[in-house]
């Protein structure tokens, strides 16, 4: 199946904003999966064009549900078709798409590093222990970037793409900022 006229669009678009070649591609996957199933279950519906009815996304939803894929799975469907509907401006007609009503699990003890571990972490970061030589000649440089990284992640909560983003123009020594 060749790609609507009207998805490469949209995906040319996510790429103009900075989207990681991996995040188009997800894109491009769950778009051509819908468009493929909408060709199969909708043949009246003409090919590369999207449905004018909301019923016809919560089908495909429905389906995806019935094939028993994760909530998260589901959410992120969701989100693209959203997405395209967004850039081709039919959220106003549609609304917003809900992959499921399901609330996410609550968080748990076990979800999160606990303190000795964090410590452990922390310290085999800057630990010279059992390191080759070849090793050691770069550790003093890596460990310092190392160990600060997970301070940024286990200290103030950043993510790893918000943490491997950030760059010397980020960080306002004088007013002791970073800005994210």
């Amino acid at each position: 199946m060749d790609i609507p006229l009207l998805v490469q669009h949209f995906l040319i678009h996510l790429h103009e904003t900075g989207k990681k070649h991996s995040t188009v591609s997800m894109y491009k996957h769950d778009l051509m999966a819908f468009f493929k199933w909408l060709n199969q279950h909708s043949p009246d519906i003409t090919p590369g064009i999207l449905p004018e009815e909301k019923s016809c996304y919560e089908e495909y939803l429905t389906y995806l549900k019935e094939k028993n894929l994760s909530e998260a799975n589901l959410r992120r469907v969701a989100s693209h078709l959203n997405r395209l509907l967004e850039y081709h401006n039919l959220t106003d007609q549609f609304g917003t798409l809900k992959a499921t009503t399901k609330k996410q699990r609550d968080l748990v003890d076990s979800d999160f590093i606990t303190k000795k571990d964090t410590f452990s972490l922390l310290n085999s970061v800057v630990s010279k222990k059992n390191l080759t030589e070849t090793q050691l000649q770069i550790h003093k440089y890596i460990a310092p970037r190392n160990y600060s990284i997970l301070i940024l992640m286990l200290h103030y909560g950043l993510t790893l793409n918000e943490v491997v983003s950030l760059n010397i123009n980020d960080i306002n020594f004088s007013q002791n900022e970073l800005t994210i």
